[in-house]
């Protein structure tokens, strides 16, 4: 063999032992060596795009395995080509992929399309780039599981700190993490099966009044009947949503329980004057709940459209006119009083807890 020639493979070999061992660096200073030896070798250049693209380069590798293509000796290298280029092509996708999520979190929908347009090309195949794309695309459709697999990849800052929360039973901080992932879009099925699990643990926490924890209870059922969108989630969702039917079930006893023997006493007073105003009060106490359930039947357990939610808002806006009225009427500490102070909480709620 020519000195040249046991020089240049002496290279090599060396080089492909830092390249094992993960020394890239290493391996490249050998390889640029070799390169300077034999500019057209064509496995120097293979082995020097091998060593770019573990170093996270595919831009610098592509142009190494160009150069080879032209110079490859025989079938096997020539597969290489391919599979280095395949490589190379799907690491400068990818890098794209990347800096259109950050332009889609910013709101930035067309930034995002014209990053994933200008290398769509290189990315042809790829079901993922296409559907991120698609998604960044007005009036493209796309279905619930490709939808399910972006929304995850764009909100998953948000939905490991909710889950970490979870764990760590910081159902606020679940919370808080659930609506920072909504802001973004809020189709998201494991986001709102989050939202759900987190509403759940903070109210068996923090048991709130009877009718404030109706109103929680409802909203977690309206998130996870979102989550039902992606099957995937189904053994989490499914255990959840019975627990949440008996409690919603349980809780509407106790409130017609209390409801029924409210109007009971009233009947049996109403032969004193005095007493008949206080029915005639507590009349209109369970008419302002009757108009909060009807409010509460209508919208509260399912998604709701911007009009419906300006139209609920109104609805509780005129019931809160009128319990303000009636609240002057009661000392905060009568029977009338708390139940017109808990009636107040569950409308307030309903601004709290994400609608």
């Amino acid at each position: 063999m020519d000195p040249a020639d046991r020089d240049l493979e002496s290279l090599l070999t060396l080089a492909r032992k830092h390249l094992d061992a993960g020394e890239h660096r290493d391996a490249l200073a050998l390889l640029d060596q070799a390169r300077e030896r034999d500019p057209r070798h064509a496995e120097t250049l293979l082995l020097q795009a091998s060593c770019l693209l573990a170093l996270d380069q595919p831009e610098r590798a592509l142009p190494k395995v160009d150069i080879a293509a032209r110079f490859v000796t025989g079938p096997g290298q020539l597969g290489r080509v391919d599979e280095a280029r395949s490589a190379c092509l799907a690491g400068i996708a990818g890098r794209r992929v990347e800096e259109a999520r950050g332009c889609l979190r910013a709101g930035d929908a067309a930034g995002a399309r014209q990053v994933l347009r200008r290398y769509e090309g290189m990315a042809r195949g790829d079901e993922f780039y296409a559907a991120v794309l698609a998604y960044a695309t007005p009036g493209a459709a796309l279905a619930t599981a490709p939808l399910e697999r972006v929304l995850r990849w764009l909100t998953r800052e948000e939905l490991a700190a909710a889950a970490d929360a979870l764990r760590g039973q910081r159902y606020d901080e679940a919370l808080d993490a659930c609506r920072r992932a909504h802001r973004l879009d809020r189709r998201g099925a494991l986001a709102a099966l989050r939202f759900a699990q987190a509403i759940a643990g903070a109210v068996h926490a923090r048991p709130p009044d009877p009718r404030t924890l109706r109103s929680y209870l409802s909203d977690a059922r309206r998130w996870l009947d979102l989550a039902a969108a992606d099957p995937d989630l189904r053994l989490e969702r499914e255990p959840l949503a019975t627990e949440l039917d008996a409690a919603l079930r349980r809780v509407d006893e106790q409130l017609e329980g209390r409801r029924a023997a409210s109007r009971q006493l009233a009947r049996v007073q109403a032969d004193d004057e005095d007493l008949r105003r206080e029915r005639q009060l507590a009349e209109e106490i369970d008419k302002l709940y009757d108009r909060y359930d009807d409010v509460a039947g209508k919208y509260f357990r399912r998604p709701l459209s911007p009009y419906e939610i300006d139209n609920m808002h109104s609805a509780l806006a005129s019931i809160g006119t009128d319990l303000r009225h009636l609240r002057h009427q009661y000392p905060a500490d009568s029977p009338a009083g708390r139940d017109l102070a808990h009636l107040a909480r569950a409308i307030d709620s309903v601004r709290t807890v994400p609608i």
